[in-house]
């Protein structure tokens, strides 16, 4: 009896190691979507989805129970999340409320960490941009400030959160991977990382070597194909490859998230996900 107990205990160890490892190792390749899109990720091949955070703060206590009863249906995880801050929680300008920042960000972080997210992005385009009369100067330092205090409320709910460049058309602050990677740079905490996103990158013309420059500090990356913001699909539709490439040379082994409209999820999602697991599990 005692023996078979431990020869169970071992094996659960085994699975859980490789399972951890199986991840370490590879590229993993999730979408975005929401609580409707569960089993649809998981049928079309994915290995995880990305919800909206701040959606999921903002719901009620019922509606939040509802959600993590629906994701271990799907037994498909919620790795990632987006939408960090909703617009009125601002960072830069004098609208900024430290204390309305953390009461905000304790309740997600909480949320997420039960859901059993991983990483969180930082784009947050209206929370964090830069108002009138406000300098540069100062709005990187109230962002640099936010991130410091927030590092260790993710250390404390298993989360890294990472910097998401926007592109100028969608915010007028932290528009490329070199200036994301200053910020984290600045901070200096291992819970504040940096993500890349092939889609804004083409929008700024930012050269994919910012993937080689910036290498371990990259725990994130979204894509979609430029032409039109619409799910990847293929090699011919555009010029993966430098990006794939140098997603590769430094050994890349998180999550990339498809961010991008589709007309036929039951069509194009399966393409995108086989795409990008051949281009990048290698």
């Amino acid at each position: 009896m005692k023996n078979s107990l431990l020869i169970s205990i071992i094996t659960i160890f085994a699975i859980s190691i490789t399972g951890i490892c199986g991840e370490q190792n590879k590229i993993l390749v999730g979408v975005c979507g929401g609580k409707g899109n569960l089993q649809k990720a998981k049928n079309a091949g994915f290995d995880y989805i990305e919800m909206a955070a701040s959606g999921i703060a903002k719901m009620s206590d019922a509606d939040y129970e509802g959600l993590l009863k629906a994701v271990e249906e799907a037994k498909i995880p919620v790795r990632t999340a987006n939408g960090f801050l909703p617009g009125d929680i601002k960072i830069t300008g004098p609208a900024a409320d430290p204390k309305k920042q953390d009461e905000y960000v304790r309740k997600c972080f909480s949320r997420l960490q039960k859901l059993g997210v991983k990483v969180l992005v930082f784009g947050s385009g209206g929370a964090r941009a830069i108002p009138k009369d406000v300098s540069r100067e100062e709005a990187l330092k109230q962002m640099v400030d936010f991130c410091k205090r927030i590092g260790p409320m993710a250390k404390e709910h298993n989360l890294v959160v990472v910097i998401e460049p926007l592109n100028t058309k969608e915010c007028n602050f932290i528009n490329s991977g070199k200036e994301g990677l200053e910020i984290v740079e600045a901070v200096k905490d291992p819970n504040i990382e940096l993500l890349v996103d092939l889609y804004h990158m083409a929008m700024e013309n930012e050269d994919p070597a910012i993937v080689l420059k910036a290498g371990a500090h990259i725990k994130h990356c979204h894509i979609a194909n430029p032409a039109g913001r619409v799910y990847p699909l293929s090699t011919d539709e555009y010029n993966y490859k430098p990006f794939f490439d140098n997603l590769l040379k430094i050994g890349y082994t998180g999550g990339i998230s498809v961010e991008g409209g589709t007309k036929n999820f039951d069509a194009d999602g399966p393409k995108a996900a086989k795409f990008l697991k051949n281009a990048l599990q290698k």
